[in-house]
């Protein structure tokens, strides 16, 4: 096991030894992987993000009257609530006495 393991590691330390040998193999794998790097993310945030979006649907768009009215309730109340918060006086918290 620990010939085994002598052996990889004696191997891995001659690794950056080659790629200064041969720099320009090594510059080609870099730029290659930056490539395949960079196509991976235009593919995932760009090409599956255009097939995600919902298309827009052609007409007039139908609302029930009831959640209408359900949803103006809710604006006015909070439109209310709003209004209201102006003449609550709170009490100074950093006031020194």
């Amino acid at each position: 096991m620990k010939d085994k393991t002598k052996n990889i590691l004696s191997h891995l330390g001659k690794i950056p030894v080659f790629l200064a040998g041969h720099f320009l193999f090594s510059f080609f794998l870099v730029i290659f992987f930056v490539i395949f790097l960079a196509n991976l993310l235009f593919y995932k945030y760009y090409i599956l993000n255009q097939e995600i979006t919902p298309k827009a649907e052609q007409g007039q768009v139908v609302i029930n009257e009831k959640s209408h009215n359900d949803l103006l309730k809710i604006w006015e109340e909070q439109d209310e609530k709003f209004q209201n918060s102006d003449s609550k006086n709170y009490s100074d918290l950093f006031k020194v006495r």
